[in-house]
């Protein structure tokens, strides 16, 4: 089944609802479509959780 997703056409900047397969072509006009900033965003913070970084240790004095 198809997944859509909401995008933004970097030329006009305007916001469309789009299959997510579309974003992952090279193509034109294809390659004018962009993740909003806002699922970067959560996209980021998803791989921020699933792979956490080493637990700062503290220096010995």
């Amino acid at each position: 089944m198809t997944r859509f997703i909401d995008a933004y056409s970097k030329s006009t900047g305007a916001k469309q609802v789009v299959p997510a397969s579309w974003l992952d072509r090279k193509d034109a006009p294809f390659n004018d479509l962009s993740r909003t900033p806002s699922q970067k965003a959560r996209e980021a913070a998803k791989a921020e959780t699933t792979n956490p970084a080493s637990p700062e240790t503290k220096e010995a004095k």
